[in-house]
């Protein structure tokens, strides 16, 4: 009679256990998952539309972790989130915003490919900016520095433009 009560309680346990690991609750599964586009250009593209939704921390998946601390430094905030609010918030036409269109890739100021890395616009930028009357337009966000990972194209590294363009 003892070794069936043991049975049981080894039996419940081995339940209770399984019950507590499914493949949600793994930490391996956290943010090592998160994806970006398969290409430069989509990447950059994304960000424009994230920023245009108002969807600074989605917005901000699309940086490495290095390249969030830059980007929060040129805005001279402590994370990637509070930097993307202030842009999100210089916004004024986010429907403009978000359907500007790159210029065509391989010379500058479009993207410009090294092998694993890739390099886009500056202060006279790689986008074609629709018609924004006043507030924060695309090319704004200066050079964009982007590199290819295993979950694709990251940005990396942002400086925004110290000049306009023409002047």
């Amino acid at each position: 009679m003892p070794n069936r009560t043991w049975l049981t309680a080894a039996v419940a346990a081995t339940v209770l256990v399984a019950g507590c690991s499914t493949p949600d609750s793994r930490p391996e599964r956290s943010n090592a998952q998160v994806t970006a586009p398969d290409t430069p250009e989509g990447t950059l593209t994304e960000l424009v539309k994230r920023i245009a939704d108002g969807r600074a921390d989605n917005a901000c998946e699309l940086f490495v972790p290095g390249g969030q601390a830059i980007f929060a430094q040129q805005f001279e905030t402590t994370d990637c989130v509070s930097a993307m609010q202030i842009v999100i918030g210089k916004v004024t036409d986010p429907k403009n915003f978000g359907s500007a269109q790159l210029k065509p890739s391989g010379k500058y100021p479009g993207v410009q490919l090294d092998g694993d890395s890739a390099t886009f616009g500056g202060a006279c930028s790689g986008w074609r900016d629709p018609d924004l009357t006043s507030g924060m337009a695309p090319s704004d966000l200066g050079e964009i520095k982007l590199k290819k990972t295993p979950n694709g194209w990251f940005i990396y590294e942002v400086r925004l433009p110290n000049t306009t363009c023409g002047g």
